[in-house]
């Protein structure tokens, strides 16, 4: 599934990783860091160079929570937004099953043998 995505992101940019961070920040905006790694199944460790990475990008914002300072909430920025609905496509294509088989194609004639 990974191979499928790969070749559809690359023209987006992201990573498959970050397009899942960005999908979990689709449906939900405005995760901590711990929500978005228990959704992703990341640590910590994993998590920050890959959000940095998003950041960097102009994809994603991170702030910290006026309520507690050492949490930190991210958001999609309005790029992060606007690459959502190319990923929406990506997703729906990447997803698609492809035509099932009817029949075997037509073998090609065999050639007379040679007297």
């Amino acid at each position: 599934m990974t191979k499928a995505y790969r070749l559809l992101l690359d023209a987006l940019g992201p990573t498959y990783p970050q397009y899942l961070a960005m999908r979990v920040l689709r449906e939900r905006d405005a995760q901590t860091v711990s929500e978005l790694g228990e959704r992703l199944h990341l640590d910590s460790g994993t998590l920050t160079p890959l959000l940095k990475r998003l950041e960097s990008a102009g994809l994603i914002a991170r702030s910290r929570l006026a309520e507690d300072e050492r949490r930190v909430a991210v958001h999609l920025t309005a790029a992060g937004h606007t690459l959502r609905s190319c990923a929406d496509a990506c997703s729906s294509f990447a997803t698609r099953s492809p035509k099932p088989v009817t029949a075997a194609p037509p073998r090609p004639p065999v050639p007379e043998p040679i007297p």
